[in-house]
């Protein structure tokens, strides 16, 4: 799995992480995630679950590209 971004360094993760996954709903579609999402949202976003002051709410998304390969 490789993925280029500018925040990269929040992005580094063993690919154990990702072998042991379980199904979650998420807007109407049934998808597999790892086990430990949890780990990867909290080290990516820090508290996702709060939301952050309104003026200082903004896009964190900045993948430029990103792929999946057997």
């Amino acid at each position: 799995m490789t993925g280029y971004s500018t925040d990269a360094h929040k992005e580094i993760f063993s690919i154990s992480i990702f072998e042991n996954l379980e199904r979650h709903e998420f807007e109407g579609h049934m998808l597999l995630v790892p086990i430990e999402y949890d780990k990867i949202l909290k080290s990516k976003y820090g508290d996702y679950m709060k939301l952050p002051p309104k003026e200082s709410r903004k896009t964190r998304h900045n993948l430029d590209e990103f792929s999946i390969r057997n």
